[in-house]
């Protein structure tokens, strides 16, 4: 087990920079997870730590020693790629031991570590067996037990699951956290599905153009993003935005004017640039908006499309100035494409951003 501390990190191919100067702590023992679109460096970044990508300024350091000219093996770092790269001609045994053989390690150690390996993954009863004769998500596990056995202070895991179906997904991403509890090692996981980051992070590193957007425990992004980008990628269904414009400014509390003119009193607070007609974004997760919610505030709204899942229903509407708005409902009361109503929501469940992105304070 180790901390992981990233100062000023950069990253550049010579005149493209893609990593612009990240700043992270990650404590020992804690499961960070890297979550952002394709192309925002959440991958190069997890290679840096290993050590597979040169570090082009700044200071990584695991265990309190400086890692930058370090090689994979000197980091004490293991990394689990989106691909299982198994030896096909070698029985799981044999792919979990290979490195440590490469290693020159003791024939004793090396099946004591298979061994534990085996037990913490339940492969027992598949050592003799070669890869063709596993299913994927027990090819993962032999991927992950190939990095258990080398004793390592940091896991990395770059995208696990994605070559997985739903059902192992589901179950393997619930054995790579009790994994992490068995274990209590530092890890390090790169994930584009925020389900998966949500579900397994201590804490959630949201990158967007090899910059920090913001990071914070699950709850914390949920409930406080800090820009509308965060909002956005961090939620599924996604958060429904409408444009509005600040119509008042009453003790410091804004009071916003929706397309259609009415009026929504909000908790927000104004900021320093905060001016009286500013145009502004609301944004409502889709618990949040019902056609029978107990919210003050009402929004006409006009069914485009339905989606059923089983205990609720998703409605997708539009509304004055805005499409795309998301309503997540019990599965009860039956609704149709065109139906019109008011939905209701309360005002203190509002984010507000203001015309840069930026959360307003509350």
């Amino acid at each position: 087990m180790a901390p992981v501390s990233l100062r000023q990190i950069r990253k550049s191919y010579h005149e493209l920079s893609v990593i612009h100067g990240i700043d992270l702590e990650i404590a020992d023992g804690e499961f960070i997870v890297f979550v952002g679109p394709s192309g925002c460096g959440k991958s190069t970044l997890l290679r840096m730590i290993a050590g597979l990508e040169e570090i082009t300024g700044g200071d990584l350091t695991i265990d309190g020693v400086r890692a930058n000219d370090q090689s994979p093996v000197e980091r004490g770092v293991a990394m689990v790629f989106q691909s299982y790269a198994l030896y096909p001609h070698m029985t799981v045994r044999d792919n979990m031991a290979f490195g440590l053989k490469m290693a020159k390690a003791d024939r004793t150690l090396i099946a004591q570590r298979v061994a534990e390996a085996a037990r913490i993954l339940h492969l027992e009863r598949y050592l003799d067996r070669r890869p063709s004769a596993l299913s994927g998500g027990q090819r993962q596990r032999v991927a992950i037990g190939r990095a258990i056995v080398r004793h390592p202070k940091v896991f990395l895991f770059d995208e696990p699951l994605s070559n997985l179906d739903a059902a192992l997904r589901v179950n393997t991403r619930l054995e790579i956290a009790r994994l992490h509890r068995d274990l209590g090692n530092t890890m390090i996981y790169v994930t584009h599905d925020q389900v998966e980051a949500m579900t397994l992070a201590d804490r959630i590193v949201v990158l967007n153009g090899g910059r920090v957007e913001q990071v914070g425990t699950p709850a914390e992004l949920y409930e406080r993003p800090a820009n509308r980008f965060v909002a956005s990628f961090i939620g599924s269904p996604a958060m429904s935005f409408l444009p509005a414009q600040i119509a008042a400014l009453d003790g410091g509390r804004l009071t916003l004017a929706l397309a259609d003119g009415r009026p929504i009193p909000t908790h927000h607070r104004a900021s320093e640039a905060t001016r009286l007609g500013d145009p502004v974004t609301i944004g409502l997760r889709p618990e949040h908006l019902a056609p029978d919610g107990p919210g003050s505030a009402a929004l006409p709204v006009e069914i485009q499309d339905i989606e059923y899942h089983g205990d609720r229903r998703f409605l997708y509407a539009s509304a004055p100035g805005a499409n795309g708005l998301t309503m997540a409902i019990p599965g009860g009361r039956p609704f149709q494409v065109g139906d019109r109503f008011d939905a209701r929501f309360d005002p203190t469940a509002l984010h507000v951003f203001d015309g840069a992105g930026v959360a307003l304070p509350v």
